[in-house]
């Protein structure tokens, strides 16, 4: 921290990638809010992404939460993300292979119905005519009322 500064360091994210810092509000205003700010320790900006910044964190700087998070805090919502994330993956899994059993069973039920279709639609075994013509169904008479 640089002693002309009037900010507060308040702490640091667990990957030690940036400090967070809160200064008094620059109008002395009843309705002014402290001023919040984050510092990138190794590098500059530009190798960050807002990613990197935990969500607990980013609500801080923004004013939604009232005061800053602890590290054991955001190791749980870490936990919590990573066994999220794991059990999706399952799930993504098991969605595939039911897919997978699901197209296997349909295209088992597309041939038995081509094949029972061919089997109706096939000419007598005792037909005399090889062709064409062997396929063509011969209508039923009608019957007169």
């Amino acid at each position: 921290m640089r002693p002309w500064r009037r900010e507060k360091l308040v702490g640091s994210d667990p990957k030690g990638l940036f400090l967070f810092f809160e200064a008094p509000p620059i109008h002395d205003g009843s309705l002014s809010k402290t001023r919040r700010t984050l510092e990138y320790i190794k590098g500059n900006q530009k190798e960050y992404f807002t990613e990197d910044v935990p969500v607990q964190w980013m609500a801080w700087l923004r004013h939604t939460r009232d005061y800053p998070p602890s590290h054991e805090e955001i190791a749980i919502a870490e936990a919590q993300k990573e066994r999220t994330l794991r059990l999706a993956k399952e799930i993504e899994k098991k969605d595939a292979e039911m897919r997978i059993r699901e197209a296997e069973s349909t295209a088992a039920l597309l041939a038995e119905s081509a094949a029972k279709q061919i089997r109706v639609n096939a000419p007598p075994r005792d037909s005399t005519i090889d062709g064409p013509e062997a396929w063509i169904p011969i209508p039923a008479e009608r019957k007169l009322k």
